[in-house]
């Protein structure tokens, strides 16, 4: 006889997130500060490649420019999927993996996290570059494709179609939480624009920037992974 369908509740996803976050923060938060960290010191160096005058982008260093752009990447998808696999740990069986433990199942899975990463930044990129409701579609169908390939031990590009036969009858709550993802992505820097009108010097306003910055983007990082994570349980769990 077939198991009756779980209740997938869209904020019932958000609170067992929050919980996640806290169970595992004291073994997650080194990887998620390390990575904003990174994260600010590329973006520093990128911007400083081009810049924007009426609408057009003048590149100063093509090659600069791309290696850059490219260690972004590796740093954003790699240090996502050390948070997933600790946070997924924790979840299973309140386990604290070691960093070996922790890097062995993405190394395992090195050629399909990285194929099937770069492409979904391209499609994502290329996406919302075009419209906002073509990429917003595209992210919300795809959400899970990370979790689908490491912990569903799903192929490259076969992560994708399970992430779809996953989100496609969740599609409103799932967007909902693709939104949730882009509104948190936009808390550090407006929380940090609002604190530099209250400084006149601007050498501590830029030491508090940075600092804020990467302790926010720390917390944010953790966040979206859990909620990613728990999505992807949820909607796994209904399927089987």
């Amino acid at each position: 006889m077939q198991q009756p369908a779980l209740h997938i509740n869209f904020l019932d996803a958000i609170r067992k997130a929050c919980s996640l976050v806290s169970l595992s923060f004291r073994c997650t938060f080194i990887y998620a500060f390390i990575a904003a960290l990174i994260n600010q010191l590329l973006a520093f160096g990128l911007n400083n490649t081009f810049s924007i005058t009426d609408s057009k982008i003048s590149i100063s260093d093509p090659v600069l420019f791309i290696t850059y752009l490219g260690l972004l990447f590796l740093e954003m998808l790699f240090g996502n999927c050390f948070i997933l696999v600790r946070q997924n740990a924790i979840l299973a069986n309140h386990q604290k993996l070691s960093f070996k433990q922790t890097l062995q199942p993405i190394l395992d899975r090195f050629p399909g996290i990285f194929l099937s990463g770069l492409a979904f930044s391209l499609c994502s990129i290329v996406g919302m570059g075009l419209h906002l409701v073509p990429g917003l579609i595209f992210l919300t169908f795809f959400y899970v494709y990370l979790p689908s390939l490491i912990f569903a031990h799903k192929k490259a590009f076969e992560a994708w179609k399970y992430s779809f036969s996953l989100t496609k009858k969740h599609f409103f709550s799932t967007l909902g939480l693709v939104l949730t993802s882009l509104i948190l992505l936009w808390i550090p820097p407006s929380v940090i624009g609002l604190l530099g009108d209250n400084f006149n010097d601007s050498n501590t306003y830029f030491g508090l920037e940075i600092t804020g910055m990467i302790l926010l983007v720390s917390l944010i990082i953790l966040m979206m992974n859990a909620l990613n994570l728990i999505w992807f349980y949820l909607l796994h769990q209904n399927k089987q």
